[in-house]
């Protein structure tokens, strides 16, 4: 990791900004509901996971590389997903919302005990 810091930051950088850039550009473009678009931002802005290190070992890739980009980009995710899941939120407040009750809703809808 400390004798290749350029390759972390260039394989870091994509899965932390550009990603949920580009899922952000999605969801102006598709115009889901509310509720599908901050899933997918949150989905956008979480860690790649341990998956890709197994995967990529199974592919005969270099592990070592895969563990050195999960690792920051796990630590990031604590800034990282928070942030893009708020600032997705504020952006998308107009749009409606996913069909089904809504806790304000689901309130009057349910029958009340006699």
């Amino acid at each position: 990791m400390f004798a290749r810091p350029g390759i972390i930051v260039y394989g870091t950088a994509p899965q932390v900004i550009a990603l949920p850039a580009l899922t952000f550009l999605l969801t102006l473009v598709i115009a889901p509901t509310a509720s599908i678009a901050l899933g997918m931002m949150v989905v956008a802005a979480c860690p790649g996971g341990n998956a890709s290190n197994v995967l990529t070992q199974a592919a005969h890739g270099d592990a070592a590389l895969s563990v050195s980009l999960t690792a920051p980009s796990s630590a990031l995710a604590v800034l990282t997903t928070p942030f893009a899941s708020s600032s997705s939120r504020d952006s998308i407040r107009g749009r409606p919302a996913s069909c089904g009750p809504s806790a304000s809703t689901a309130g009057r809808s349910a029958p009340r005990p006699r």
